[in-house]
């Protein structure tokens, strides 16, 4: 039973070792998305942001997947830049996992720079408890054991300090696979056994 489960979610797998070519950076990669199923509570120290110049090599995929294994609690194509120099928050209240599609921080309308934003964002990402300013309704205040997992096609999407730890920064292909491969993958997410299948061996992985 354990092997026809590990089977069916194999295609989870391989598509991440797909994304991630190296060998140590994917294992950690499974061990901070494992992180998250186990240990949902335990706020992790890191982030992730996945960098490619082309276009289609399936990370929306992937985050697809994740919304439906932590069906709820995932906050899908967050803007981010919106919510850093913005007044409301709700979009992140009680998610385990935050998503950009696109990550691509510039100096805001009201003159704050790209470093002054960054620096706002690793408050977010680090500070161990939050205020909650939903648009509407009323303010809260709630732990924060949100991941963040960025996506972007820009180099220079996101500043950085030298020696910042708190995105783990991939590279991912740069040529995608054949079509049929993403149509397997896209009819997967309407398989509920499938969704159950990666969720078990995420909460299994040591």
């Amino acid at each position: 039973q354990q092997a026809l489960w590990r089977q069916k979610a194999g295609l989870f797998f391989e598509h991440i070792r797909f994304l991630i070519p190296d060998e140590q950076q994917c294992g950690r990669f499974l061990d901070w998305l494992a992180h998250c199923e186990q240990r949902p509570q335990v706020l992790p120290h890191h982030g992730y942001l996945m960098v490619t110049e082309t276009f289609g090599v399936g990370r929306n995929w992937l985050a697809a997947v994740l919304a439906r294994v932590w069906s709820g609690e995932v906050a899908m194509s967050l803007d981010l830049q919106a919510l850093v120099t913005g007044n409301f928050n709700g979009r992140i209240s009680g998610k385990r996992l935050a998503v950009v599609d696109e990550v691509w921080v510039e100096a805001s309308r009201n003159g704050a720079s790209r470093w002054a934003i960054e620096a706002k964002l690793r408050g977010i990402v680090t500070e161990e408890t939050r205020t909650i300013n939903p648009k509407y309704g009323r303010e809260h205040t709630e732990f924060n054991v949100l991941r963040w997992l960025l996506f972007t096609n820009h180099w220079d999407a996101l500043p950085m300090p030298k020696g910042d730890r708190r995105f783990d920064v991939i590279s991912n292909p740069t040529v995608p696979r054949p079509e049929a491969y993403y149509a397997e993958l896209y009819a997967a997410l309407a398989d509920p056994d499938f969704i159950a299948a990666v969720a078990l061996e995420l909460a299994q992985r040591d």
